[in-house]
């Protein structure tokens, strides 16, 4: 039987940023002399990058993937799934990618992990038997620089100045003809997720938590805010929203509800989102809801009240020009009603 060794070659990766390639090929390794590279913020997730995987067998390949970097800074996505290990079957001839991006889970400070990505490939016999396994190392690299300071308040627009008007289409959360938001005094607001009566692992709560919430802080900072919304805390003690995953606080027909009177996000277990990315896009809007917005009736927006399937991979999460536009026009009403005294 004839061993399934690795060659490296590297290129674009499509949509993504320059990624590698990994080919296996039935008897020879072309280096894996260059390092895959990520980089980022810290307190942030990086980029995602390609590592695509190419198959140049006449067996179908059994690949087991498993990071080995320092602070486990390296994790795999695939919309559906993020973890710190990762297996898939290519068929013969087929090119697959993994998604990998960079984060820590506990730390704000500029750091830079080292380490490699074990790779290895086994193939399939014709009886289904297993062939030999290869295992070779990529070495890998993730680089967070320290987060830049928070931007000082920016200055009132000009009367008339259109960035800041409300978006058409788009509400707030009234009380009496004025608009509901927090006091910025009361932000950052602190947010528990509790999720230990789900029987998942807590890495891949943590991960959705820790996305959702540094999206909508890039927003504020984007917007000039001189604080966070949120600030993610480990015990429920002192939280200001606590974030409940069993399903049981969802209003009929709701993947998602937020009770800001009562500081509660009802949200379903993650396995029941067809996706992280789904899961941390019903999460951003629920956290919205908490800071004032109500619904857009534009589907693209994240605060339109359907299901959403934007950006079922984590990594690639987002919002829109108008959900920030929404959010910049809150937070400059000098009148308003406070949102939960």
């Amino acid at each position: 039987m004839k061993q399934i060794l690795f060659s490296v070659t590297f290129g674009l990766s499509g949509a993504m940023s320059f990624g590698q390639t990994v080919e296996f090929f039935p008897a020879e390794v072309r280096g894996l002399e260059k390092t895959f590279s990520l980089s980022g913020t810290a307190g942030q997730s990086t980029q995602a990058k390609n590592l695509w995987l190419h198959n140049r067998t006449a067996q179908t390949l059994r690949v087991y993937a498993r990071p080995h970097v320092e602070y486990g800074a390296l994790y795999f996505t695939n919309g559906s799934k993020t973890s710190h290990d990762f297996s898939l079957q290519l068929a013969p001839g087929v090119k697959g990618a993994l998604q990998l991006f960079g984060y820590l889970m506990d730390s704000a400070t500029a750091r830079n992990c080292a380490g490699y990505l074990a790779l290895a490939a086994t193939p399939v016999n014709a009886d289904g038997s297993d062939g030999t396994t290869r295992t070779v190392k990529l070495p890998v690299a993730v680089n967070f620089k320290g987060p830049q300071a928070l931007p000082g308040r920016k200055p009132a627009p000009p009367v008339g100045a259109a960035r800041w008007n409300k978006p058409d289409r788009y509400e707030a959360v009234m009380q009496e003809g004025l608009p509901m938001r927090r006091h910025l005094r009361h932000l950052p607001l602190k947010v528990y997720s509790d999720h230990v009566h789900t029987g998942d692992t807590a890495t891949q709560y943590a991960l959705v938590m820790r996305r959702a919430v540094e999206v909508w802080n890039a927003v504020g900072r984007e917007n000039g805010l001189d604080r966070d919304f949120f600030k993610i805390v480990e015990q429920s003690g002192g939280a200001d929203i606590r974030v409940d995953w069993t399903g049981k606080r969802l209003l009929p027909n709701s993947q998602g509800t937020a009770y800001p009177s009562d500081g509660l996000i009802g949200m379903m277990p993650l396995g029941r989102y067809g996706g992280s990315g789904n899961a941390a896009e019903t999460l951003l809007q629920e956290l919205c809801h908490m800071l004032g917005v109500s619904h857009s009736e534009m589907r693209a927006d994240i605060m339109f009240p359907g299901a959403h399937t934007h950006n079922p991979d984590l990594a690639k999460l987002t919002v829109t020009a108008r959900d920030k536009q929404m959010l910049d026009w809150l937070y400059q009403q000098t009148r308003y009603a406070p949102l939960k005294e």
